[in-house]
């Protein structure tokens, strides 16, 4: 609405430029608080809520992984098997994986200097399990986990324990690849 107000203005010819400057900024602004409110609960999982049934966790993740790289214009490149395009999960879990890939995705964006982002996502089906695994793969930096992941430095990093929390809430395990100048991996296992 207040965009639509900007436009409307009737200004003079020294203002048009600071009106159309306005009216852009205001434009990304909206993009951006529908990228956080889609990424706080996707649509998806939304409507799973809503129709009490289980969630495409596929079709989240890569949603989350287009509009990250559209945002960011980090190269995004997705290697998913031939018949992982549809892989239901319950809605609570699929909360959880969500989080925890927007974290991913926000730690890649803040720290990782990366500018090719590549998911993998693999499935491991067994008589008793169906294990989802994501395989996230930055070209960026890299770290050193070792100091990262010591107590003192955990308190500081929240996006790390919230990943950690995350995955231990939806009976998942996470692990982190990295090493200066190498790039960083987080692989991701659940249950489907």
């Amino acid at each position: 609405a207040i965009r639509l107000d900007v436009e409307r203005l009737k200004v003079n010819a020294e203002s048009e430029d600071l009106q159309k400057t306005t009216v852009n900024n205001l434009t990304e602004c909206i993009k951006r608080m529908r990228d956080i409110c889609y990424g706080l609960n996707p649509a998806e999982i939304a409507v799973a809520e809503i129709t009490n049934s289980s969630t495409n966790i596929i079709s989240v993740v890569q949603t989350l992984c287009e509009n990250f790289s559209q945002r960011t214009k980090i190269q995004f490149r997705l290697d998913c098997e031939q018949d992982s395009g549809t892989i239901l999960i319950e809605t609570e879990k699929a909360k959880y994986v969500s989080r925890i890939v927007s974290e991913i995705l926000s730690n890649v964006e803040k720290h990782s200097f990366a500018t090719n982002l590549t998911l993998l996502i693999r499935q491991k089906i067994s008589d008793k399990n169906r294990i989802l695994t994501f395989i996230f793969v930055d070209d960026g930096v890299g770290c050193d986990l070792k100091a990262i992941f010591s107590h003192a430095n955990m308190k500081k990093h929240f996006g790390l324990r919230n990943i950690k929390k995350y995955a231990e809430l939806c009976g998942g395990e996470i692990d982190f690849l990295s090493e200066k100048n190498e790039g960083m991996q987080v692989k991701l296992s659940v249950k489907a």
